[in-house]
């Protein structure tokens, strides 16, 4: 009953500290009133127990209970300090007494000689002996824990220390890595999170030989150190952690899509409002990247003073105020410069030039011009050749790109920028913002410089002219906001911009065209089987090579850049594949077939390549698989007699094997079927194709002799090996589209739809049993999203045109693919 008692009290307790307009109000004071409750239930039952006066034992809060931090549903961190000969019993007493309090504990107990050998092994050990508060039991033991123990051990390995701590903060502000723009955002470990102002916090403690939770709040270290915004930003984040954590009711530090909206009313932001939730909180972190930058540029134990003088003697004056050090540039403020839109533009030009970052200091100074320019005309023709020829340039510019975003020089050139600041795409596809998307794709534009696909740097070197592409690539998604066509809308945005800066004519439509037709290419590649004449009426818009190469390019630009694992092998043999047949439609030798016969000729060929498997094909279960295997996916040819749901049950015996079905192409004669398979291999169970085959021959004979159903065999996989969870998106609905204008031969179903495991076998059983026959189909998963294309005719081998029978397909899909 006590054990009960003490949960439901925890709980009344976190509500009332933690409610919605306690939070609202003073966060921090939320986060102190929660902490002192859990104080006073520890130092009664420590007193339960010992008595207060002695002196071999003390209870010791470290890392965030210690630092005086402590989330809703954050374990208790807690180090059991004793001293002297103590039983076995003894410390078994001390933690049950610890533990009966049914409390999230994080409990270990350890001398202070215990302390001493650890301290040094790992950082984490470290920072969380750095912040230590004494709760109960002996203030002795505690100050002998610091002298003996902790400060002794933080000068001896002060420098390691300080080098940790700045390699930790490198690994992710400084890395190719982009999570700090995921809009998924991990609260406590991102980068530019919880963790990373704890850790500027740590080395300047350390540099200062702060070493205890007193020393640091005696001295006002945000004060001090200039980190007032810092500290601003930290408080933020822990609101923000404080809510999630109450509307999860666990603890989740993960701030996923389907949380978003419920923070952002827990702090007050109201109803569906996640969009300014996650502004506030890529604001925040953006002011800590300055804070993290600028700790880095110090070297954290660096003197302040000695690094101001250092930057006066030993830099290199480069420019108009304008010196370099260490790949760095900064200014010296000289009363004669005039610091002007003029000087910004000369700022970025000797960036690339030297291949030296601006400093946090120059970045500053560069946002303090901006912001007094920002209700002024912007004098273009001051920098409009700078700005052309720099953005032409053959070498890498992303840094500096990203550089001009977030000193909001880039907004004051192009003011249309601001509407896809922080702005998050809740369409389960995008991982990061639209705004960091696109300065991403600018990044990819360099990367691709050292492509290692020969296919892609070929079209890549043929590329003279870098300008039109980038600037392509920044205007291309400006047009989200505004919802409906964001591709039409967004040419129409970039021409004005193109015009207020002075584009040649020319290479602004290039540009405008590029942003309207960008999602074409991936349409035709990834949702469709082109007909020759779709080709040729998209090559006849191209009109010429270079705008093809163009749009090539911005295609793999855009899809690299949408999330970590968006492009693949095999998109890249898709999307190249109608690259080649638009070329060739271009250049005049286009060897136009009809949809039909492409698909045909291409079976025909493997007909006869793989002739002897229709021999050896069981009478028994009437299947016979062939692998072929390239890099980063499978090629399954299948052949066997025809029978009702047979493609169904192959699609679910592929799945059920783990098999990720990319694609699939249908032929049908007589009694006999060959179907082509395109797939991505099994990422659990790691075992050989062939294998994978022998499973799906023993799961194929008991569904043929009625053994087990094609579903149950699914439920056993899924079972055994649950899919991992992933994100769901807030406007997620199922949509079902059917079209017989996209081909002259076959009716076109496209399902929109939450992916699930058997998604495939589902849709393929549901067409089956309304003698829907298939002929191909591309599958495509976007995170949580699956868009699927099925080209299928009637059982008399004709398009589906009858309304009565296509409402019926619709609402047999649509019934199929949202049942559980």
């Amino acid at each position: 009953m006590a054990e009960l008692s003490n949960r439901q009290q925890l709980e009344k307790v976190r509500n009332g500290c933690f409610s919605s307009p306690e939070i609202c109000h003073d966060s921090v004071a939320a986060i102190l009133k929660y902490g002192s409750y859990i104080d006073s239930v520890l130092i009664t039952q420590y007193k339960r127990y010992f008595q207060n006066d002695r002196s071999d034992v003390a209870l010791v809060a470290t890392g965030g209970y210690g630092r005086n931090e402590l989330c809703p549903y954050s374990d208790i961190d807690l180090l059991i300090l004793h001293e002297g000969d103590h039983t076995k019993e003894d410390i078994e007493r001390i933690v049950r007494a610890m533990w009966d309090l049914n409390l999230p504990l994080g409990c270990v107990v350890r001398s202070v000689s215990e302390c001493v050998q650890i301290l040094g092994e790992d950082i984490a050990t470290d920072s969380s002996l750095l912040d230590t508060r004494l709760i109960a039991g002996s203030n002795e033991l505690y100050k002998k824990l610091i002298k003996k123990a902790i400060e002794p051990s933080f000068r001896k390995r002060k420098h390691w220390f300080l080098k940790e701590i700045e390699e930790s903060l490198k690994d992710g502000v400084l890395s190719a890595d982009t999570s700090l723009y995921t809009v998924e955002p991990h609260l406590k470990n991102g980068v530019c999170t919880l963790r990373d102002c704890q850790r500027i916090i740590w080395g300047y403690r350390v540099s200062e030989q702060l070493y205890t939770q007193y020393s640091r709040n005696h001295i006002s270290l945000f004060e001090k150190n200039g980190m007032e915004s810092l500290h601003a930003a930290y408080v933020t984040l822990l609101k923000i952690r404080c809510a999630l954590h109450m509307t999860s009711c666990t603890r989740l530090d993960i701030l996923e899509f389907s949380q978003q909206m419920l923070v952002a009313e827990y702090i007050g932001l109201g109803e569906n409002n996640p969009g300014e939730l996650m502004e506030i909180f890529f604001r925040t972190v953006m002011s800590i990247k300055q804070h993290v930058l600028r700790y880095l540029e110090q070297h954290g134990n660096m003197n302040k003073l000695a690094h101001i003088v250092r930057w006066y003697f030993s830099s290199v004056k480069v420019g108009n105020d304008i010196v370099l050090l260490d790949g760095y540039l900064s200014y010296l403020n000289t009363a004669k410069c005039s610091h002007s839109i003029e000087w910004i533009m000369d700022v970025y030009s000797l960036s690339i030039h030297y291949q030296a970052f601006p400093s946090s200091r120059l970045e500053n100074k560069i946002r303090e011009i901006v912001s007094a320019l920002q209700f002024t005309n912007v004098d273009y023709s001051a920098i409009s050749n700078k700005f052309i020829e720099l953005v032409s340039l053959k070498e890498p510019i992303s840094k500096v790109f990203r550089s001009m975003y977030e000193t909001g020089f880039l907004e004051l050139l192009f003011p249309e920028l601001l509407s896809i600041k922080c702005k998050v795409e809740y369409d389960s596809y995008h991982e990061f913002t639209v705004d960091q998307h696109t300065i991403h794709a600018l990044s990819v534009i360099d990367s691709i410089a050292n492509e290692k696909d020969p296919l892609i740097s070929a079209v890549h070197k043929a590329i003279d002219d870098l300008f039109v592409l980038r600037m392509a690539v920044l205007f291309h998604d400006i047009g989200k906001p505004l919802g409906s066509n964001h591709a039409e809308t967004g040419a129409v945005i970039a021409k004005n911009a193109c015009d207020r800066l002075g584009v040649d004519e020319k290479k602004r439509d290039t540009i405008t065209f590029l942003i309207e037709h960008h999602l074409e290419l991936s349409m035709l590649a990834f949702r469709r089987e082109p007909e020759d004449h779709t080709i040729e009426e998209f090559a006849d818009t191209l009109q010429n090579q270079h705008t093809l190469d163009l749009l090539f390019m911005l295609t793999i630009v855009d899809i690299r850049s949408v999330g970590r694992k968006t492009w693949t092998v095999w998109k890249g043999i898709q999307l190249f594949d109608v690259y080649n047949r638009i070329k060739h439609c271009i250049s005049g030798n286009p060897h136009f077939r009809t949809n039909e016969e492409r698909i045909q000729d291409n079976l025909t060929k493997d007909m006869k390549k793989y002739a002897s498997m229709f021999e050896r094909l069981n009478k028994t279960t009437g299947v016979c698989i062939e692998v072929e295997k390239y890099t980063g996916f499978e090629r399954l040819i299948v052949c066997g007699y025809d029978r009702l749901f047979f493609f169904a049950d192959l699609a679910g015996c592929l799945s059920s094997e783990g098999y990720n079905i990319l694609s699939a192409q249908i032929s049908t004669l007589q009694d006999k079927v060959f179907d082509i398979f395109f797939v991505e291999p099994d990422t659990v169970i790691r075992i050989n194709p062939e294998q994978h085959i022998q499973n799906i021959y023993r799961k194929w004979e008991c569904v043929v002799k009625r053994q087990l159903t094609t579903r149950q065999i699914l439920d056993e996989r899924y079972r055994a090996y649950p899919p991992r969870p992933i994100r769901k998106c807030l406007n997620g609905t199922t949509t079902v589209h059917i079209d017989n204008k996209i081909s002259r031969e076959f009716t076109v179903i496209e399902i929109r739809t939450d992916d699930r495991f058997g998604l495939l076998y589902t849709v393929a059983q549901a067409l089956s049993q309304m003698n829907v026959n298939i002929v191909s189909a591309k599958l495509s998963t976007r995170v949580s999203q699956a868009v699927d294309v099925f080209y299928v005719y009637s059982d008399r081998k004709q398009k589906i045109e009858n309304i009565e029978m296509i409402h019926e397909i619709r609402n047999t899909l649509m019934t199929a693919c949202t049942s559980s």
